[in-house]
Order: C-alpha cells, then structure tokens, then sequence
C-alpha cells in the first residue's frame, strides 16, 4: 500500500490523499522483465491552485500485462459530480495512451465570476512528446456568482499572461468544442441575459485560446438607474493566437419617464 500524499514530494502545491494497492508480479530476465498484476486505487483525491477543478473519491483497477496498462474501471468525483474514463497506456519501448474520459453534472467556477453545470465527452491519445485533448464539452445551466461584474469578466480574457516554465502542459494541444445545450438564462440583481455558446479552445494545455462566439438573444442591465433592454448581443473571441474579447451590442436605454432612446456599443 502506498499513501498518494507521497506526490507531494514531486509536486509541493499538490493536495492528495487516498491510497494505491500494488500486486505486480515480475519474471523473465532482467534485460526484458516481464509484468503481470493489477493497481487499485482507493479513494484518491488531489487538487492544485492551479487549476479550477479537483478530483475526489476516484477508485478503480488498473490492470498491467507486460508493456500495456488497461484502465478497466475508474469513477471518481469532480465539481460535484461524476468522472469515469477508460483505455490503455503502453509504456514500452516508448509510452503511449489512449483514454477516454466522461464526466456527468460537473459544476465549474470558472472564468472568474461564472457557474456552469458541464457534461462532456473527451479523448486524450499521443505520446509524452505530443498529444491531443478533443471531445466535447455541453454546458447544461449558468448562472453568475453575486459579485459579477461585466466589464472586469471581459477583462480577464484581454492581454498576455505571464510564461510558464516549458514542460509536459506544451506538448498537449487542445482541441475541445464548449457548446451550451439549449438557450441559455443567468440573472443578478443588476443583469440579466438568454443566448446559446458556441466556442471551441484550441492551443496547449500550457497555453490555452478560446475562439467562437456567444450570442446574446435578450436580456436587461440596470446601471446608473436606467434599465437597458439588450435586443441583441454578440460576444466574439476571433484571435486564434491569444483569448481576446470582442463585445457588440444593440441595446435600448428606458428613462424613468418612459423615454426610450436607442444605442449601439
């Protein structure tokens, strides 16, 4: 048996407990051993800052025959809600994978200031040298969190971050449809919005860009006490190099005295 908290010694930021159950047999010769046995893992869980989702309560069997690795079973919990994969890693002469992973009502708090329910669909092949994430993402319900703020949620897709050292996260590239499921409703105290999401993130693990757009059908925003009825919206991400936020909007002002005056942004 062997404690997951031992990851820790390899990545420091990395939270993790569970344990993991070895019974590997090995024959032939030295030169070109043989392997034989299973890996259990028995409620793992880990997380890091660095990214917005951690894995809990993930149990299953990992079955090993001589250079290939089944993942025979594997659940486990994310954002609340249900993870399960499948498929092999080869591991000689040179390693190879090809996993599926499908995850069921997952809540996500990501970008900063939304809340999606997510299901999805993703397959992760290659080799440590390069490989591929692609499948699909459906978002089931959003809302916006109390403090959601329009123009600094725009922001934060703006501008360059700061490069990370190179490492495994560059050699994955993305290629991940983020489509909602039907129109789409969120309300605060100061907006509400309906529209559907059609976007696709591209790039690296290390790296990611957002393109697409999201169209906005209807809604109202109180600013300054005028209520803005928003006829139509469009939010577009159109740089296939770096995340940028592109907004335009056909929105009616409605004075207290019934004064309607029209605007473009």
């Amino acid at each position: 048996m062997i404690d997951a908290s031992i990851l820790r010694i390899v990545t420091p930021d990395l939270r993790s407990s569970g344990t993991v159950a070895l019974d590997i047999r090995a024959s032939g010769s030295a030169k070109n051993p043989v392997l034989q046995g299973q890996v259990r893992l028995q409620n793992i869980a880990f997380a890091t800052d660095a990214v917005p989702l951690g894995v809990e309560k993930l149990n299953g069997t990992l079955d090993i025959a001589n250079d290939r690795l089944e993942v025979s079973s594997l659940t486990g919990q994310v954002g609340g809600g249900e993870l399960s994969a499948g498929g092999s890693i080869i591991f000689r002469p040179k390693m190879q994978f090809n996993l599926a992973l499908q995850g069921k009502s997952i809540r996500l708090r990501y970008p900063t200031g939304i809340r999606t329910l997510l299901d999805g669909n993703l397959a992760f092949t290659g080799t440590t040298e390069a490989s591929t994430l692609n499948g699909r993402v459906l978002i089931d319900s959003l809302s916006f969190t109390p403090d959601f703020d329009l123009d600094k949620f725009s922001d934060q897709f703006n501008g360059t971050g700061i490069p990370s050292q190179p490492g495994f996260a560059d050699t994955v590239k993305l290629a991940v449809q983020l489509q909602s499921k039907d129109n789409l409703s969120a309300t605060t105290s100061q907006i509400s919005i309906e529209g559907g999401v059609n976007l696709q993130v591209i790039g690296t693990a290390a790296d990611p860009v957002i393109i697409g757009r999201t169209d906005l059908t209807s809604g109202e925003l109180f600013y300054r006490n005028l209520r803005y009825q928003l006829q139509r919206g469009m939010i577009t991400f159109n740089n296939p190099t770096e995340t940028e936020c592109f907004r335009d909007y056909d929105r009616r002002a409605i004075q207290s005295d019934g004064y309607a005056a029209r605007n473009s942004q």
